[in-house]
């Protein structure tokens, strides 16, 4: 029952976000990206810590577009940046550390860091985590692979995780199971989670 909830859910959400046309998905993104700078720059893990780390994804074309954040980040001193690089011998993803615009295009036409050394989860300071559908409460719908489940499994406790999402993402109730990781807020237009 919960498979097949998680199924429905997946696929309209994926049809909405598929309808959101570039002019509308800038916007999103614009306003989206400058309330993650603020709230990175404002975690007290970022202030505390001398090299933080950001996790970060890199969208594909539907997708919340966090380049202009990475952008932000990349400029900063200190700050390191790492997203999901596919691990071919392990037939799973990693992450890695990368400029924020040395990319290429991996697995599943996805965009991931060209190189960079691979970054243990538990060591992220800050996690940007994408979904297809949340909760206000903190609860995430992935793209069913679990990829991120099992890097937030693995995340430090005091890292904050953060969901970014248009506002139709966002649902009062999903169907979660005891192994999901709560995210401590989403971010959504114009609006801090």
């Amino acid at each position: 029952m919960a498979d097949e909830a998680k199924r429905q859910i997946r696929a309209e959400m994926a049809a909405r976000r598929r309808r959101v046309n570039l002019d509308e998905r800038a916007e999103y993104s614009g306003r989206i990206c400058a309330i993650l700078e603020e709230r990175c720059l404002g975690h007290a893990a970022m202030r505390a810590i001398e090299r933080p780390i950001i996790a970060v994804y890199l969208a594909k074309e539907d997708e919340i577009d966090l380049d202009p954040f990475i952008a932000e980040m990349a400029k900063r001193s200190g700050i390191r940046l790492a997203a999901p690089k596919w691990n071919a011998a392990a037939r799973t993803y990693n992450l890695a550390v990368f400029s924020g615009c040395d990319t290429v295009s991996g697995r599943y036409s996805i965009r991931e860091p060209a190189g960079g050394k691979e970054v243990p989860p538990r060591e992220v300071d800050v996690w940007i985590v994408p979904g297809l559908a949340f909760t206000s409460a903190g609860d995430r719908l992935g793209y069913g692979a679990g990829y991120y489940d099992r890097f937030l499994a693995e995340a430090a406790p005091d890292s904050l995780k953060l969901g970014v999402a248009y506002p139709f993402q966002i649902l009062d109730a999903l169907p979660v199971a005891g192994h999901d990781i709560r995210l401590d807020g989403i971010v959504t237009d114009g609006q801090g989670g």
